[in-house]
């Protein structure tokens, strides 16, 4: 439904959070009287139409959130001097909206929403391609050990490293030497411990 008049005479109000209701309509003339307002919390509803001029009124007004709703046209440049910048000396520190609603874009706004995002929306699920059932499986680290008949401990272990690297089951720079004072991964020890196998 719509917001009731009688709130627009709540002159005195410093904060008013109508946010994430069902109000539809558009914004009144009369929200520019509310001369003490600190915060206006309005996102998520079904508000239209444009930002009343009005609003420039509010110079007492420090946060300010619209997004979620199908406001359009421009917003008042009296509402962008509000703002606490270079361009703007009021009080006005957070101005939240859907910025591409309006044209041209949000000049003024400290955050922007995206504009009339569906309210469940799925997320983006990364789907891994499908294994080639014919490929060749990936060896494991001990099976490329198995295959290296080295009995030089530093040859053995250089040879599985880049054994290890071809066949893209790790990198070249998991598998180096840390700097000094910090511990090994867990990847080159595992290279350790399987190319000391021959001396335990």
């Amino acid at each position: 439904g719509t917001i009731p008049d009688n709130i627009w005479g709540l002159i005195d109000i410093q904060e008013l959070r109508m946010n994430d209701n069902n109000f539809e309509g558009t914004l009144p003339d009369t929200v520019g009287e509310l001369l003490k307002l600190k915060t206006l919390h309005i996102e998520n509803n079904n508000f239209d139409g444009t930002l009343p001029n009005s609003m420039k009124n509010l110079e007492e007004l420090e946060k300010l959130r619209i997004s979620g709703n199908a406001f359009d046209g421009e917003v008042p440049d009296g509402l962008c001097l509000l703002r606490t910048s270079e361009s703007g000396s009021g009080s006005l520190e957070e101005f939240v909206a859907d910025c591409d609603a309006f044209k041209p874009k949000c000049p003024c706004c400290t955050e922007c929403v995206a504009h009339n995002k569906p309210a469940q929306e799925k997320p983006d699920v990364h789907e891994e391609p499908e294994a080639d059932p014919t490929a060749a499986p990936t060896p494991t680290p001990q099976e490329v050990a198995d295959n290296i008949n080295e009995p030089d401990r530093s040859d053995r272990f250089n040879q599985i490293k880049h054994r290890l690297v071809d066949e893209g089951i790790s990198t070249a720079d998991v598998l180096k030497p840390p700097p000094k004072g910090e511990k090994r991964s867990a990847q080159r020890k595992a290279l350790e411990w399987i190319a000391d196998e021959d001396n335990r």
